[in-house]
């Protein structure tokens, strides 16, 4: 991470969440946080989705909410995705994230956003996504949807930080769950999210056990 967002420092771990839609993960992280004071604070929640349900679970958590839309294209902008991310960063400057985790935010940051966010150590991004299968396994969208429809007999759930690649990123925690003889698509789905919101707490807790360094 660049020095001007990062630097050891006897104080919580300071996370920022990006998501796009209803933010359950979004809400696991935050009650986490909010019973680990001492130890971590979200100091907001980015969404690129002004009708996004996670805004209103911030709201109830009392996090501060930042909606940075991605621009019109009806605005004559020569490089969208870098205004995209320049105004991302502009909205969370004054958070100072020592870590980014995406909860569900629906669109791939760039190798110039995830810089920003560069560990001088590692060389690696502080910046965790949690995507639903087992990776490499169904990466990309809708991964429940086609994990079931490929008929294999256990669903999966992994952590992982982010890289330049789309959820290629080093894995930081994995975990499988059955699938049922008479689930179907939903049940499917929600036996997955419980896996997510205690593997991503698990995660958060790893991180801010470890000082805010990587696990």
């Amino acid at each position: 991470m660049a020095h001007g967002y990062w630097q050891v420092r006897d104080q919580p771990v300071n996370i920022v969440i990006f998501a796009s839609g209803n933010g359950s993960n979004a809400e696991v992280l935050v009650r986490w946080a909010i019973a680990n004071p001492a130890r971590v604070k979200v100091a907001g929640l980015l969404t690129d989705n002004p009708q996004a349900g996670v805004i209103q679970r911030a709201g109830r958590l009392q996090i501060p909410v930042r909606i940075v839309e991605k621009p019109s294209k009806s605005i004559a902008i020569q490089n969208p995705r870098a205004w995209h991310e320049s105004a991302i960063l502009d909205a969370i400057s004054g958070w100072r994230p020592d870590w980014i985790f995406l909860a569900g935010y629906m669109r791939i940051l760039s190798v110039d956003f995830l810089r920003r966010f560069q560990d001088p150590v590692t060389h690696r991004y502080r910046v965790v996504n949690i995507h639903p299968s087992i990776l490499p396994d169904f990466p990309g969208m809708d991964a429940y949807r086609r994990t079931f429809e490929s008929g294999v007999s256990e669903g999966g759930v992994t952590v992982h930080l982010v890289d330049e690649g789309v959820d290629t990123g080093p894995v930081l925690a994995q975990e499988r769950f059955p699938r049922l003889s008479d689930d179907d698509l939903a049940s499917f789905v929600t036996r997955g999210q419980s896996v997510e919101h205690r593997l991503y707490t698990d995660v958060l807790a790893r991180i801010v056990e470890n000082g805010g360094v990587f696990p």
